[in-house]
């Protein structure tokens, strides 16, 4: 039986349909039961935050996939470190008799890349979210239980709250700043493949992330196509005065502004894992997306 946790999150829900398409027997652990709509899944009540609640949930499991977590640069370090880290440590406490765990770590754990960081490169998170996912992570490597650990990049695609916060402010003309970093971005349902391929092969810690890192002016080019529009770049000193009269989104940008560049190649000699889907169809499948919705909420 396999235990995911953060079922009910962005990449948990498309990983939960990948998993039982598989044939694989799941567990959920989720805050609401009766929120979480897919068939053939056992929706189990239980908070990482609380140990009391996780113990039904763990019984008969011997692989736990763990995705629960608080994804913010808003909230207050301690409030991330009791969600990520001490939800980690809860849910440690109670799969010491499981045979293997597989842990949603980020690469926000290497804070601004200088080149392509590599699972070798020494972490330096430099955000408080960066700072509790490693933290989290160290605790599932040192817990004694066979442990993937997988650093994964910006995960976009349809679904995705962030994303979507980002396609409002892109589609009303919000201005985009003209930074000279690269960016790197992963499609939820490549992330999903990732962990299916980590249920049968793999120990330790892996960047799962593109293939290819791209400037962040290219990016939004490509975005821009999505909508039909032309990019309207602005210097960034002035896109963050703008950000900061909008709660958390200076945040936001500032984290997006990150110099992100990953090696891929031990994910790929290792798990044989490669992202599959194309940059531009991933894109524009999420815009698609973006804007059924909007049309649906008009």
């Amino acid at each position: 039986m396999i235990l995911l946790t953060g079922a009910s999150g962005f990449v948990g829900r498309q990983l939960l349909v990948d998993l039982l398409a598989a044939g694989h027997p799941v567990r959920a652990l989720v805050r609401d039961p009766a929120g979480l709509s897919v068939k053939g899944v056992e929706a189990v009540k239980g908070d990482v935050t609380d140990p009391a609640s996780l113990k039904p949930a763990f019984r008969d499991v011997d692989t736990v996939i763990h995705l629960a977590g608080a994804i913010s640069y808003r909230l207050p370090a301690a409030e991330l470190m009791r969600v990520n880290l001490d939800g980690t440590r809860n849910v440690l406490a109670a799969a010491e008799r499981c045979k293997k765990i597989l842990f949603a770590s980020s690469v926000s754990v290497y804070g601004e890349t200088r080149g392509e960081a590599s699972e070798a490169t020494p972490p330096a998170p430099k955000t408080a979210y960066g700072r509790s996912k490693l933290a989290a992570e160290q605790a599932v490597l040192a817990a004694g239980i066979p442990a993937l650990a997988y650093r994964i990049s910006v995960v976009y695609g349809p679904g995705s709250p962030i994303w979507t916060r980002i396609l409002k402010l892109f589609g009303k003309g919000f201005p985009i700043p003209r930074a000279q970093v690269n960016t790197n971005l992963i499609h939820v349902r490549d992330v999903s493949r990732a962990f299916l391929v980590g249920l049968r092969k793999g120990a330790g810690v892996y960047n799962i992330a593109g293939d290819r890192s791209l400037p962040f002016e290219e990016l939004a080019t490509k975005l821009a196509a999505c909508f039909h529009m032309a990019p309207r770049f602005a210097p960034v000193w002035l896109v963050s005065m703008l950000a900061a009269a909008k709660p958390g989104l200076r945040q936001e940008l500032q984290a997006f502004l990150t110099n992100r560049e990953y090696a891929v190649a031990k994910a790929r000699a290792d798990l044989g894992f490669s992202p599959r889907m194309d940059l531009d169809t991933g894109l524009q499948e999420m815009v698609s997306w973006f804007q059924s919705q909007a049309k649906e909420d008009a």
